[in-house]
């Protein structure tokens, strides 16, 4: 019950923040490749996996150089590792969907080109595994199926920073995202998948101002 009130307060804010930029003077609409990782697992194997980032962002001036700009996201994270000894070849895709709620502060250096930087809370709405190998040569084995959310901390939060060089309308940007809390639940299967790892997201996104 506690999780669910968290949800429903969740995108409360998410549709209120939506509304008020539609009510607004929207500053822009993003998307972007997020290329992501878990930090805090040892496995030697795991490697980036490419994954999908769009939303709406709003800039709100604070002062001559700086501003606050809520962003309102679909990030797609997760992991893939790759498997390559005499019994197994081939890879998983652990793929985590989730809607994001970003708030920056805008340091505006030139009128070109910002630094950003401010906290993130996430909330996981999709979790599923994607396996593409070959066991002894000879099974093949491929999967896509969806993972119980209850495996998983309905809820990330964390750090962001990036940097966006403005060419009106156009915006190209590059930032990093660490996440701060525990991806698996605690003595959950998710947790013998990927221990105490966090999210890790290099993200090069592209943008119209409006």
């Amino acid at each position: 019950m506690k999780t669910r009130n968290f949800a429903i307060l969740f995108f409360t804010i998410s549709f209120l923040f939506a509304g008020t930029l539609v009510a607004q003077d929207l500053s822009g609409v993003k998307a972007g490749i997020n290329l992501s990782s878990i930090t805090g697992d040892s496995d030697a194997n795991k490697d980036l996996k490419a994954g999908l980032s769009v939303g709406v962002f709003t800039r709100l001036p604070l002062a001559d150089m700086f501003a606050i700009q809520p962003e309102l996201l679909y990030n797609s994270k997760g992991v893939k590792y790759n498997y390559d000894n005499a019994f197994v070849n081939g890879e998983t895709k652990f793929n985590l969907h989730y809607i994001e709620l970003p708030v920056k502060l805008v340091f505006e250096v030139t009128d070109n080109f910002d630094i950003q930087f401010g906290p993130y809370l996430s909330y996981l709405v999709q979790a599923k595994v994607e396996s593409d190998a070959e066991v002894l040569g000879f099974f093949d084995i491929s999967n896509d199926e969806e993972l119980d959310r209850d495996y998983f901390n309905p809820f990330d939060y964390g750090l962001t920073g990036g940097i966006n060089f403005n060419f009106r309308p156009l915006l190209i940007g590059v930032s990093y995202s660490l996440g701060l809390h525990a991806i698996a639940k605690d003595d959950k299967a998710a947790e013998a998948m990927i221990g105490d790892g966090k999210n890790s997201i290099l993200q090069l996104h592209l943008g119209i101002l409006f």
